[in-house]
């Protein structure tokens, strides 16, 4: 029976799901929207009874406890508002939905600054827990949306958008939250690049000329063409150091690029 209880409650946490991802760069004070779905909603729904939906912004390191112990703690990193939301059957796919229209990050608390650590490379998530009762049966389920970058400047928002654009192209989606390799390989980064212009409608993929001219652009030195495919490309450089003799870094650079 215990056996039979714990792939029941593991089967009702893993279909609750984030279903609309809140921003990656998230402002202070500005509303959003987020929706999360049950998808055995249709099944338990008739049965399911003191449903109580909450939610929280939490760390980086919070989001790995709670993944690691599958423990829900009352511990957060800010203070939002409009964070109550009501699960209702959606009677199209018959599952449990709930739409958070209005959330806001009214404050953010942060962990204390590192050597060249900057507040916007710390990444925060929204925790969704949802408890419920079927029968004599409780459950505690959570899920944990993608992780996002919280601002209070809109001059932050090009240093947040770097941390985010690297987290997507090369994070493991079986990762502990939300380690990041801090290098990659040429070949890699070259593929995000062609991503990011080919998201500007080019009407074709950058070419070897471009690659090696953005190559020398982010390493800060020479490179034989075409620029090798193991070479490495180290975050600080992408994003965090100055390109000599310039006010700006890579980022920045391309960033107004194609911004």
């Amino acid at each position: 029976f215990d056996r039979t209880l714990a792939l029941l409650a593991l089967l009702a946490t893993k279909c609750f799901v984030v279903e609309c991802q809140p921003p990656r760069v998230i402002k202070t004070n500005t509303k959003y929207s987020v929706g999360v779905r049950h998808l055995l909603g249709g099944q338990l729904h008739s049965r399911m009874v003191g449903m109580k939906l909450q939610t929280w912004i939490v760390s980086e390191s919070q989001a790995r406890n709670i993944q690691q112990s599958n423990i829900v703690t009352m511990e957060n990193s800010g203070v939002l508002t409009f964070d109550d939301g009501a699960l209702e059957l959606d009677k199209d796919s018959k599952h449990l939905k709930a739409i958070f229209r209005n959330l806001q990050v009214k404050k953010i608390q942060r962990q204390e600054r590192r050597g060249a650590y900057s507040v916007t490379d710390e990444k925060f998530a929204f925790l969704f827990d949802l408890a419920f009762a079927v029968g004599d049966l409780r459950f505690s389920v959570w899920t944990i949306s993608q992780p996002v970058v919280v601002i209070v400047h809109g001059n932050q928002e090009t240093a947040a958008k770097a941390t985010i654009v690297w987290d997507n192209a090369f994070a493991d989606p079986s990762r502990i939250p939300f380690e990041i390799s801090e290098r990659m390989g040429w070949n890699v980064l070259a593929e995000m690049l062609n991503r990011k212009f080919r998201s500007m409608q080019l009407d074709r993929p950058l070419s070897a000329e471009n690659l090696h001219f953005l190559g020398v652009k982010a390493t800060r030195r020479k490179l034989p063409f075409p620029v090798p495919d193991a070479e490495l490309v180290t975050r600080a450089q992408f994003c965090r150091d100055l390109i000599p003799a310039r006010p700006f870094t890579f980022w920045e650079w391309l960033y107004a690029a194609i911004k």
